[in-house]
């Protein structure tokens, strides 16, 4: 049973096309539960990387490593602002929007 207040809040993926990037990165607004500061997450080898939204942005889970992870911290410190909001929004940040913003890695 869902209640008026529970919310459901579902990655969506930017690809290739999308970012410019070498991979698949997937986004999603904050539940506002997680015990972590925002982030995204970049499809490597069956895994999903996080990835922090930041003006230094790192992977988070020590010891992973992303092949070409320059042009992932390039994409994301162009991109923070949109990113960030996206992560805000609680759900409430159209998707369209985000696309809309996104500069794409040349």
């Amino acid at each position: 049973m869902i209640h008026n207040k529970e919310k459901f809040y579902e990655m969506a993926n930017l690809t290739k096309e999308d970012t410019g990037l070498p991979y698949i990165i997937w986004i999603t607004p904050s539940s506002g539960k997680e015990k972590h500061w925002a982030r995204i997450k970049v499809s490597y080898k069956n895994e999903l990387i996080p990835v922090s939204i930041s003006d230094d942005p790192k992977v988070v889970i020590k010891g992973k490593q992303l092949p070409k992870f320059s042009i992932i911290r390039k994409f994301i410190i162009e991109n923070k602002d949109i990113l960030l909001a996206y992560w805000n929004s609680k759900g409430d940040l159209s998707l369209r929007i985000v696309l809309d913003k996104i500069k794409k890695i040349k």
